[in-house]
């Protein structure tokens, strides 16, 4: 949508004041896609995770309408080590791990 509605250019979206940023991971994930849209956009990697990148911007993330951390509910469970139970929360800094392990 914002390449539709910006242009593909570099200097159009440094017009809009937009820039792409993104976790090396993420270019690994679609390498293709990644050098045709992507690649020539302002912006770079994120160091860290995106939570860190904040500080007042405003982010949209690629998760399709932001399905797994937009609800409170599901947030909930990345944001502790224990459930309330006191038992081990097994989505504790699990997003690296194969989905297999987690689930």
């Amino acid at each position: 949508a914002f390449l539709r509605a910006i242009g593909h250019s570099r200097e159009s979206w440094e017009a809009a004041g937009l820039s792409v940023h993104y976790c090396p991971r993420s270019v690994t994930e679609n390498p293709r896609f990644f050098d045709h849209y992507v690649r020539s956009l302002p912006g770079g990697f994120i160091h860290g995770h995106v939570r860190d990148f904040l500080d007042g911007k405003v982010v949209v993330t690629g998760e399709p309408a932001d399905m797994l951390f937009g609800t409170t509910w599901l947030s909930r469970a990345f944001r502790f080590p224990h459930a309330e139970d006191g038992e081990e929360n097994p989505m504790w800094y699990a997003l690296e791990r194969p989905w297999q392990e987690v689930m």
